[in-house]
């Protein structure tokens, strides 16, 4: 496949540049030192794209021991936010990077035990802003012993921080308040968030809510994929901290599948007579530390109150079918990847003019920002490679292959 290629090419160069750079920064770098001067921005913007979006995010296991003497240093352990927990009190999911290879690491939970970590996590006045998505800290703390797939890290200090200056966006109010949302349930339908250490524990969506599920009976959730939406029939644990759910031991079948994602993967929408393209909310991931420049997307609606998010991307097998020498080593190949960058950008800058053009206000959608009824029609066909995959992708032409259709105020 071009797009295994095109990822392997590219994916030596960045490991060796990751190395020898300060991986913070490993968006911030120019062609001619990356190597890649011949090939041209277009294609390093599609390369950091294909990293980062078509490559399955699976965690990788790092050196505990080298992660407890970091936490026991007075620098403290590097960690980067990933996200916040919808708790009862202030948690954070982070993440614990290999410094010397991007794309080795793990997740672990941040619980904080002293007033001054909650004060940062928080917020403190206009100065010091909640800790959010791509921050860094540096943390001293120790590891607690849980019996759960990801491990959690106790916090005593925050020794520094590294904040991420993103754009002035909208405030954020989560609208699923936990407990209280399932408090009374006995089952509700969820989307699939990740699938950690072979399905002891998976993390799912509900509303704006995200709630862990560690389990006993991995053979019922090792083979979900992130994206599928699922009936899960449930039990609260625990009185106290962040909300976890279990699988209810009553019911024979606790975990049903209603929509798969992977069962979606080369399905067309509007390639063929009779099919209707992809219809959704054109939404908007801004660039962040991980990827360089910002990503569109598609949001649709699959059930009530339950979205998948479908990244806009071009058609790589089909534009280079039949051409196999390397990536970069000449020939129809080297023709045909930087066709690819070109096509790519031309669907950034049409994608960028519609998103830019359209009156309608900015949302802020928790990790994306939200047009609300700026939606566009898109024909193509899915991609869905890796579980962990970060989102379903459509496959299109080029930007003749997908246009707005309305910009009515619809649903989100």
């Amino acid at each position: 496949m071009v797009t295994q290629l095109l990822t392997k090419a590219v994916f030596g160069t960045f490991s060796r540049v990751l190395s020898a750079k300060n991986s913070r920064r490993f968006c911030n770098f120019e062609c001619h030192w990356c190597g890649l001067k011949s090939i041209g921005s277009s294609l390093l913007s599609l390369a950091i794209f294909l990293l980062a979006l078509s490559v399955g995010r699976t965690a990788q296991a790092l050196d505990i021991t080298e992660i407890e003497t970091q936490l026991r240093s007075d620098a403290g352990l590097r960690l980067e936010v990933h996200g916040r927990m919808t708790s009862r009190r202030p948690a954070l999911v982070v993440t614990v990077r290999d410094p010397s290879d991007f794309f080795s690491y793990q997740f672990f939970s941040l619980i904080p035990r002293d007033p001054e970590v909650i004060a940062w996590i928080n917020g403190i006045g206009p100065t010091r802003p909640p800790l959010k998505r791509h921050d860094v800290i540096w943390v001293k703390g120790e590891l607690k012993q849980v019996d759960a797939a990801q491990r959690h890290i106790d916090a005593f200090r925050i020794v520094s921080a590294e904040i991420f200056n993103e754009e002035p966006r909208p405030g954020y109010n989560y609208v699923t308040p936990l407990p209280q949302s399932i408090l009374g349930l006995k089952e509700i339908i969820v989307k699939v968030h990740a699938v950690l250490d072979q399905g002891r524990t998976v993390v799912v969506e509900f509303g704006d809510a995200v709630l862990p599920l560690p389990t006993k009976r991995p053979e019922l959730t090792n083979n979900l994929y992130r994206g599928d939406i699922v009936r899960i029939y449930f039990q609260t644990v625990g009185p106290s901290g962040p909300t976890h759910i279990e699988l209810d031991p009553n019911v024979a079948n606790p975990i049903v599948v209603l929509k798969s994602m992977v069962g979606e993967h080369q399905r067309r929408y509007g390639l063929d007579p009779g099919s209707s393209p992809l219809e959704g909310d054109l939404v908007l991931f801004p660039a962040s530390p991980q990827v360089v420049f910002d990503v569109y997307a598609l949001e649709v609606e699959e059930l009530p109150g339950v979205f998948r998010t479908y990244t806009l991307t071009p058609e790589f097998d089909r534009a280079c079918q039949g051409t196999t020498t390397a990536i970069g080593g000449g020939g129809s190949q080297s023709q045909c990847v930087s066709g690819i960058g070109d096509v790519f950008t031309s669907m950034r800058n049409k994608l960028e003019q519609i998103w830019k053009e359209s009156p309608i206000q900015v949302e802020n959608g928790r990790n994306k920002l939200r047009k609300r009824g700026l939606r566009l029609a898109a024909k193509g066909r899915i991609n869905v490679v890796d579980s962990n995959q970060a989102n379903p992708q459509i496959y299109m032409e080029g930007p003749e292959a997908f246009d707005k259709i309305s910009t009515a105020v619809g649903a989100p």
